[in-house]
C-alpha cells in the first residue's frame, strides 16, 4: 500500500487504554490473518479494520458468504442473485464443469469445445442453432476461429446439451475416411455416454437460483408468466473493476454470497472464482488503488486445490496470498482456528491478529506465538494480540466497535 495511511481508532492499548495508531502499510502489507474462537470477537474487528480504512478513502472489498456485512452503513452491496450476478459467458469451462458437477477430464474437453462452438454459432454464424461438425473442413472451422476474438464473447447457453451432442463426430469408416473434416458421422456410443452429462447440465440450467446467480436465459414457455422488474443488476465484475479503478469514497464494496449459503460447493467456487478475477483487475490495470480484500470465515470457502501441494494455483484465495502484494491486492481473513488453513496458505500471511485461542494444536499452528501461548488464552471477547513481521514485540489490544457500525454477531441469550 502507498502512502501513510495511519488507522487509528479501532483498538486501544492495555491497561493503559491508549488509541492505537498502526499504519495501513506495516499491517496489511503481508496481508492479515484474523483467528480465534467462536464468539472471541473476529467479525467486529474485522469491520473496525474496515471501517478505519473507509475513514481514510482507503479501498475495501468483501466477500460476504452469510451477508451479515451488508448492512453495514457506507457499504456499496452488490447481492448475488438480487442486484447482481456473476456472467456465466465469463466462466471458464473447468469453472462451469465445476459447478455442474462434471470431473471427467475428457467431459471437461468436450465442454470447452462446445462452448467455442457456440460461441462461433452466435458470434460468426449468426445462427440460433448449435453448431453442426459433421461435414466442415478444418480449413473452414480455423478460419471462423480467427474471426472469434475478445475472448469472452456471449453465447446461448440453452443450446448446451445439443451442442455436447455434436462434439461427438468422428471419421466415417477406413475406405472413406476424410481427415479434412472435423467428423463424418456421429459417434453413437460416446453420445449415450454423455447421457448422464446432459442430464447434469439440463438440471443446471434449470434450477431457478443458477438462473438468478449467472444470469441464465430462461427457456421460453407460452404459459410462463414474463417477470417485467426493471430493477437494475450489475455484473460482479463491473463492480470489482469499478472499485479497483479510483480511490474509494467513504465507501466500501460488500458482494454478497448469502444465497449461497445451502450450497457449499458452489460457494467456494464462486468465492475462487471472484478472488482470481480480483486479482486479474488489479494485475491488467496498471494505475489501481491499493485493495484490502476481507473474507470472514475463510476456511468454509477454500477450494480442495488450497489443501493440495502443487494445485494452491488453482484456488482463488491462495493465488491472491501467492501473488497478490506485488499488484496491490492484500488479503484479510477471518477463521476460527488455525488448523482449519491449510500450512502453505497459513505461511502466506506475515501478521496476525490473533484473538482467544486455547487448544495446544492450534497454538503449535502458530510457531510465532509461542511464546504468549498462556496469554492468548486467558483473553476476553473483544481482546487480541498483533503479532508478525509488522511488529517487533506482540501487541495486545482491546477492539472497539466502530461508533457508527451496527454489526450484531452476538448469540441469543436465555432469558425469563
Amino acid at each position: 500500500m502507498t502512502g501513510t495511511t495511519n488507522l487509528d481508532g479501532f483498538a486501544v492499548r492495555r491497561p493503559s487504554a491508549e488509541p492505537v495508531v498502526i499504519e495501513a502499510n506495516r499491517l496489511f502489507s503481508q496481508h492479515l490473518l484474523i483467528v480465534g474462537q467462536t464468539g472471541s470477537g473476529k467479525s467486529t474487528s474485522a469491520v473496525a479494520l474496515l471501517n478505519a480504512l473507509m475513514r481514510q478513502n482507503q479501498t475495501g472489498i468483501i466477500l460476504d458468504p452469510t451477508g451479515e456485512y451488508a448492512h453495514l452503513p457506507h457499504a456499496v452491496v452488490g447481492k448475488l442473485g438480487d442486484n447482481a450476478f456473476i456472467d456465466f459467458a465469463k466462466l471458464s469451462a473447468d469453472q462451469l464443469a465445476e459447478i455442474i458437477g462434471i470431473d471427467d477430464d475428457i467431459v471437461v474437453a468436450m465442454l470447452s469445445a462446445a462452448m467455442t462452438s457456440l460461441r462461433l454459432a452466435y458470434n460468426v454464424l449468426h445462427q440460433e442453432t448449435p453448431y453442426v461438425k459433421v461435414g466442415v473442413s478444418w480449413t473452414d472451422y480455423e478460419a471462423q476461429l480467427e474471426r472469434l476474438h475478445d475472448f469472452p464473447r456471449p453465447y446461448d447457453i440453452r443450446l448446451l446439451p445439443d451442442q455436447l451432442l455434436e462434439e461427438c463426430v468422428q471419421p466415417a469408416s477406413d475406405a472413406e475416411a476424410d481427415f479434412s473434416l472435423l467428423g463424418q458421422q456421429y459417434d453413437r456410443p460416446r453420445q449415450r455416454q454423455l447421457v448422464p452429462v446432459l442430464a447434469a447440465v439440463r438440471k443446471f440450467l434449470a434450477d431457478p437460483t443458477m438462473q438468478r446467480l449467472f444470469r441464465l436465459p430462461r427457456p421460453k414457455r407460452r404459459s410462463e408468466h414474463v417477470d417485467a422488474s426493471t430493477k437494475t443488476q450489475y455484473d460482479v465484475v463491473y463492480l470489482l473493476t469499478m472499485f479497483a479503478a479510483m480511490k474509494a469514497q467513504h465507501r466500501f464494496l460488500v458482494i454478497d454470497l448469502s444465497a449461497l449459503r445451502s450450497n457449499l460447493k458452489v460457494g467456494k467456487l464462486v468465492v475462487s472464482t471472484l478472488a482470481a478475477t480480483m486479482l486479474a483487475i488489479k494485475t491488467n490495470l496498471p494505475h489501481t488503488v491499493p485493495i484490502v480484500l476481507t473474507v470472514d470465515e475463510a476456511h468454509r470457502y477454500l477450494t480442495e486445490a488450497a489443501s493440495h501441494v502443487g494445485w494452491v494455483d488453482q484456488d482463488g484465495l491462495s493465488r491472491v496470498a501467492r501473488e497478490g502484494r506485488k499488484a496491490g491486492l492484500y488479503l484479510m481473513l477471518t477463521t476460527q482456528s488455525p488448523l482449519d488453513l491449510p500450512s502453505q496458505l497459513l505461511g502466506e500471511f506475515g501478521n496476525l491478529l490473533v484473538h482467544r485461542v486455547t487448544t495446544i494444536d492450534e497454538l503449535s499452528k502458530l510457531p510465532i506465538v509461542n511464546d504468549i501461548g498462556k496469554e492468548l488464552a486467558q483473553q476476553n471477547v473483544g481482546e487480541a494480540t498483533f503479532v508478525g513481521n509488522g511488529f517487533e514485540e506482540p501487541l495486545t489490544v482491546t477492539m472497539v466497535r466502530a461508533g457508527d457500525v451496527q454489526h450484531d454477531t452476538a448469540s441469543p441469550v436465555f432469558r425469563d
